[in-house]
């Protein structure tokens, strides 16, 4: 489902993360919110030229638009939006957090390399670069270097041929969300090797914050999402400074994981709901007539 029809207190509206939705709801009356958390027509076998048809009407159409991303928000302001709101992908922290291992300083800082470096996601080429999954594992032969998610997803036939001959590569597949905290727990280091392309320079990796929520340091390549938190984790700006970062994250104090997580327990889906739900409130409320507000 890729709309819904949804109340809130006395109001009605409807809420969608889709551009295809577009042509079911124009004919509804209730107020439309435009929920933006990918560039759906840069994902493969998708029809661009529709779903750009689609959004632009969408942008046209909704009262209240949401991007988690900003490449997203600069896309959709050239469409002609100009009640665009910027958020991030959150986390629930309470979920991922609950696995949190203490960690003895001189436990990492003893150690001549990770032992277990991670990653949790979709396994598509489209979404991860899978020459740098290679080259991390060859860097460090004595990890496991542990994939948790679906082959392909998206992009039918893959097979991740550039690391079947690693034996230190450990394909696990998908595992339910209620085991995710405690696999990620187990990580030294949490890996983000995406590939730079028009989806991902619009994306909000969801697992960023989950991966911060267990107090795992994170490698990820340089994406416009995650610019503002260079902080919180290690952003590499070429191959072979993610493959280093590697080590360099794996020493990381307990101080800095702490951190990391206090950071997470910022982006938490009640606080982002609630925010989001009273500006929609106040919207439906000014639409009305109740109230002469703004967002």
């Amino acid at each position: 489902m890729w709309f819904w029809k949804v109340s809130w207190g006395k109001w009605d509206a409807i809420w969608t993360y889709s551009p295809i939705t577009t042509a079911a709801i124009s004919a509804d009356s209730r107020p439309v919110l435009y929920h933006c958390v990918d560039n759906i027509a840069a994902q493969p076998l998708m029809p661009a030229e529709a779903i750009d048809r689609y959004e632009t009407e969408l942008v046209h159409t909704a009262d209240l638009i949401f991007s988690t991303a900003p490449d997203l928000t600069d896309r959709l302001r050239r469409m002609g939006a100009d009640n665009v709101i910027e958020h991030t992908n959150v986390v629930d922290f309470e979920h991922f957090g609950k696995e949190y291992r203490m960690r003895d300083d001189s436990e990492s800082s003893r150690r001549p390399s990770p032992r277990t470096i991670g990653f949790v996601g979709a396994l598509s080429r489209y979404k991860v670069d899978l020459q740098l999954l290679r080259r991390v594992a060859e860097k460090y032969p004595d990890a496991d270097v542990v994939l948790i998610g679906q082959i392909g997803e998206g992009q039918p036939g893959e097979t991740l041929a550039e690391l079947k001959d690693l034996t230190n590569v450990k394909l696990l597949g998908p595992k339910p969300y209620s085991e995710l905290p405690g696999i990620i727990s187990t990580f030294d280091v949490a890996l983000l090797p995406v590939p730079i392309n028009p989806y991902t320079r619009s994306m909000f990796p969801m697992k960023f914050f989950e991966y911060l929520a267990c107090g795992i340091p994170v490698v990820s390549t340089r994406i416009p999402a995650l610019e503002k938190f260079g902080d919180s984790a290690f952003i590499a700006d070429t191959d072979e400074q993610f493959v280093e970062y590697v080590k360099v994250a794996s020493t990381v104090s307990r101080n800095w994981r702490d951190n990391a997580r206090t950071l997470a327990s910022k982006y938490t889906y009640r606080e982002r709901t609630a925010e989001m739900c009273c500006m929609l409130d106040r919207l439906l409320a000014s639409k009305s007539g109740s109230v002469d507000g703004t967002l």
